[in-house]
């Protein structure tokens, strides 16, 4: 599946290892829903003095084909963990959308409750 995907990297070194773990689990979203339109993908260094929160933030928008708009976010001092952790988050939201729609159709369906 190819997705349309913007990477954005704020105060943030450019790293390919980065890009290419933003993208391959981008690519891993359309195994959850294949009506994703577009991912856009920021990753942000937080400045240094800031030593009582985490280091890197990383904050995903998932537009559908449907015109619903869904994100996902997550902090670490880890930059690979706050991608992973906010693709997690991002994955719950899809599912969880998932079943919303398939509830919504099965109600229809039987005619509503």
């Amino acid at each position: 599946m190819t997705l349309a995907l913007d990477i954005s990297f704020r105060d943030f070194p450019y790293s390919k290892a980065i890009e290419d773990a933003v993208v391959k689990q981008a690519n891993s979203l359309g195994s959850v829903q294949l009506e994703i339109a577009r991912c856009r993908v920021k990753l942000i260094q937080l400045p240094r003095q800031q030593l009582h929160i985490p280091s890197f933030r990383v904050h995903i928008d998932v537009m559908t084909r449907h015109q619903r708009h869904l994100s996902g976010h997550a902090s670490s001092d880890d930059a690979l963990l706050a991608l992973r952790d906010a693709f997690k988050d991002v994955e719950f939201v899809l599912r969880s959308e998932m079943v919303r729609e398939q509830s919504s159709a099965i109600m229809e369906a039987k005619g509503g409750i």
